[in-house]
């Protein structure tokens, strides 16, 4: 397959996909309640037993990290399924999070934080994100990118500074 080509996989019905992301050669998704691994070639399999109601899923190491609709936040084994709780903070009502760096950026009501994959505490950073639209890692940059409701498009970087760039995505959503 060339850049461009596309090719349907296996059939899914993956309409009820809460989070999703990538870590390593696979995707997960939490779909109806479940953690799925997703291979390239669109065969997929639960991971664990537990229900999930997951609003965000990001990569962390070789772990994932599970932004609840609660609020609570879980370091997960995506191998095992075996997970824990991180950290005591309470990130109901998040409108994005991803990670640079192996670490979990969140943006919780209005405000970014950097989250410690290890325990989870949290460092407030600087910057508004009230009306974020979009929050996207972009990888090989060690950085994020922040989409706001008006098209405001922001990069940030891993130490939490951040510039506005000239192009905006008006109607991103």
């Amino acid at each position: 397959m060339t850049r461009g080509e596309w090719s349907e996989v296996e059939t899914a019905d993956w309409s009820e996909i809460s989070a999703l992301t990538a870590l390593g050669d696979r995707m997960y998704a939490v779909c109806d309640g479940g953690l799925y691994a997703i291979a390239a070639d669109g065969s997929y399999a639960l991971v664990g037993a537990d229900t999930w109601s997951a609003r965000f899923l990001v990569p962390s190491g070789n772990r994932l990290i599970a932004f609840e609709s609660s609020g609570a936040m879980y370091k997960i084994d995506p191998r095992s399924g075996a997970y824990g709780e991180l950290g005591d903070g309470d990130w109901q009502g998040a409108s994005g999070a991803a990670s640079v760096t192996g670490a979990p950026y969140v943006v919780h009501q209005g405000a970014m934080y950097r989250v410690s994959p290890a325990d989870g505490s949290d460092v407030l950073l600087d910057g508004g994100w009230a009306d974020l639209a979009f929050l996207v890692s972009l990888g090989a940059a060690d950085a994020l990118l922040a989409i706001l409701d008006s098209g405001a498009t922001y990069f940030v970087a891993a130490d939490g500074t951040w510039r506005e760039l000239a192009t905006t995505w008006p109607a991103a959503r």
